[in-house]
């Protein structure tokens, strides 16, 4: 049947393009987590130095104390700056993988059920209407679910940035720049 053909050719169509779309969001996004860590690490290496030059210089217990509070303070403040970074590349990627989703979901569905519909109309089979209608209902339960989860992760990605944002230490840290992908 030429309508199943094609509901597979889509579908396969549709898994194709989300797998590409979520290898090329999980490429993009290791490659700027793997610079922002490369980025940390050499800065984080850097201040290490420099801080064991100014400690060798201490004369007393007091400019050690001061020496070493400034220090944590300032690498909170730089924590918190990788902290949000890292929450934005992947919130980047999340929302690269959702656009296509948001994209290709419905027609997908809509296939799915043109398919159905029509394989159901041409069936010999009595009671075709009440498959459709558990089909449909499955969809829909399929597709609250999927909301359902995909909520949960925005709400999750939201919270984690916004958490870092009202934290105490809210001051702007050392910010590395991912580079900016093609979409």
């Amino acid at each position: 049947m030429q309508t199943a053909q094609n509901f597979f050719a889509a579908v396969n169509n549709t898994g194709l393009g989300f797998g590409i779309a979520s290898a090329e969001a999980a490429v993009a996004a290791d490659e700027d987590l793997a610079q922002l860590q490369l980025e940390t690490g050499k800065a984080s290496m850097y201040e290490s130095f420099e801080l064991a030059r100014r400690a060798v210089a201490v004369k007393d217990a007091g400019e050690l104390f001061a020496l070493t509070s400034k220090w944590s303070q300032d690498a909170t403040e730089k924590l918190l700056g990788y902290s949000r970074n890292y929450v934005s590349i992947t919130q980047e990627a999340q929302q690269h993988v959702e656009k296509f989703v948001d994209g290709s979901g419905p027609a997908l569905q809509r296939e799915l059920l043109e398919t159905i519909e029509k394989s159901i109309s041409q069936s010999p089979v009595p009671g075709g209407q009440s498959v459709l209608t558990v089909v449909k209902s499955a969809m829909t339960s399929a597709t609250t679910a999927m909301g359902a989860v995909d909520q949960a992760a925005k709400q999750f990605t939201e919270y984690a940035g916004a958490s870092l944002e009202a934290s105490p230490m809210g001051a702007v840290a050392t910010k590395a720049s991912p580079r900016k992908r093609a979409s």
